[in-house]
């Protein structure tokens, strides 16, 4: 199926399956480390201006690449051309390109970004825990939501390492004794 929507052409091929073969719906890292997702589902409508756009025009008179269909076929080899070229900028050069553009890309936020996202915030995608010495942090929610939620409903830390062993090997009926031994061997913490 994603096949024949990428290519008009339902025929099999072991490219498919590779993230490669795909190279105009991933993400490319820019020279300062952040990532720019490419969504374009419609591969013609977008390849033209992408290649104009980071200054890969002989992509596009490249017979390699001048079918989609070829581009997924291709797609390992177009990935590598296509990282190279977002790979010679920072962020701050390809904004200004991208954010002119109406296209279905978008930057990969940092984890911080997202906590400051007053989006993510309207859309109660952001909640507090406190950590272990009660400092609160702020917390995204994960991408599935149960029963019209994002967010749980009372969060609650992630424990420390070692922080319930005594409790629940003590439950399986380990003795004080038994648990210092293996504390000792570093067999537990």
């Amino acid at each position: 199926m994603t096949r024949y929507s990428m290519t008009s052409t339902p025929k099999p091929s072991s490219r498919v399956t590779t993230v490669d073969g795909f190279p105009l719906t991933r993400a490319y890292r820019t020279r300062d480390g952040r990532f720019i997702q490419l969504m374009f589902l419609d591969p013609e409508r977008y390849w033209e201006p992408l290649c104009r756009r980071i200054g890969c025009d002989e992509l596009m008179r490249d017979p390699c690449f001048d079918s989609a269909e070829k581009r997924v076929e291709s797609g390992a080899i177009l990935s590598e051309k296509i990282a190279a070229a977002f790979a010679a900028r920072d962020w701050e050069d390809w904004r200004p390109i991208f954010e002119a553009w109406d296209a279905p890309w978008e930057l990969v936020k940092t984890i911080h970004e997202v906590a400051a996202d007053p989006q993510a915030a309207a859309n109660g995608y952001l909640f507090d825990v406190k950590v272990s010495d009660g400092t609160p942090i702020k917390l995204a929610a994960g991408p599935v939501g149960f029963d019209g939620r994002s967010a749980p409903e009372a969060p609650f830390r992630a424990p420390l390492l070692g922080e319930h062993t005594d409790e629940i090997l003590g439950g399986i009926g380990l003795k004080a004794e038994e648990l210092a031994q293996l504390k000792a061997k570093a067999a537990i913490q």
